[in-house]
């Protein structure tokens, strides 16, 4: 992505010609932390980029080729989703998509996708400054990587779950961003962040979402590992940050001993 110094402040720009012809010079921006924040085809395996903001921007192609609609599909394109009112009438309701429901259901769906650009410079420092620095958190990463595909396409398949997915993402987020500010502030950081908890409902849907994708995985490997992933979840239900954040430290120490 091309973000431009020009004297003091940073800009982003359409081009390395756009920065040189405002006399700045082309510098890393908020989407090049950690260096794999790209496409799955150059090596980058961001979730946030390559699952949940990937999705919704397939959401507006397939948009823009359907002709008909469900009312289920039309509620996804919000985060959070609107609930959709049920009843036997409206099982069977078809939407038309006309030029104007069109253009109306994509605005909404970008709107839902700057939502997940406002959390992904958190993600990519929960990646470099936790994940990447505790040895289970390098084990996941790995795994992830190995399955992104299979990940991808399962979410991809599904409106329903990928909306479920990004759901679940914006809620944990602040309490990501706090196990951030405690991994690089240490005692420093704000008394807010350390105690910043992990809700019973977010632990509960994080579960729910795992086992989701492991029901749907044509994968023995994905499913072992959403089960995996399931029961270390719930350990980590109620903690603060702080706690949260010691707790993967020592867990992956164990982890590799055992190993």
């Amino acid at each position: 992505m091309p973000w431009c110094k020009i004297g003091n402040s940073v800009t982003f720009v359409d081009s390395a010609a756009d920065c040189r012809a405002m006399a700045g010079g082309i510098v890393p921006g908020p989407v090049d932390a950690g260096g794999d924040g790209g496409t799955v085809v150059n090596g980058g395996s961001c979730f946030i980029r390559n699952v949940l903001t990937r999705g919704f921007g397939e959401l507006i192609l397939d948009l823009g080729v359907a002709e008909t609609v469900t009312p289920q599909l039309t509620a996804n394109v919000d985060l959070p989703r609107e609930p959709v009112k049920k009843g036997p009438s409206k099982a069977a309701t078809v939407l038309t998509l006309t030029n104007a429901l069109r253009v109306r259901l994509a605005t909404r769906v970008m709107q839902s996708i700057l939502k997940l650009a406002a959390t992904y410079k958190t993600g990519l420092e929960f990646r470099v400054e936790i994940f990447r620095k505790t040895p289970r958190g390098r084990h996941l990463l790995d795994q992830y990587h190995r399955y992104l595909p299979e990940i991808y396409k399962i979410a991809r398949d599904d409106y329903t779950l990928l909306n479920d997915l990004a759901s679940a993402w914006l809620e944990v987020d602040p309490f990501i961003a706090a196990m951030v500010s405690v991994a690089g502030k240490a005692e420093a950081a704000p008394a807010k962040a350390k105690h910043h908890k992990l809700s019973k409902r977010s632990s509960d849907a994080a579960q729910d979402l795992v086992g989701r994708f492991g029901e749907a995985s044509e994968s023995a490997g994905l499913r072992a590992l959403t089960e995996e992933l399931a029961s270390e979840l719930a350990e980590y239900r109620g903690l603060d940050a702080e706690h949260a954040l010691s707790k993967l430290r020592a867990s992956a120490a164990k982890r590799e001993s055992q190993e």
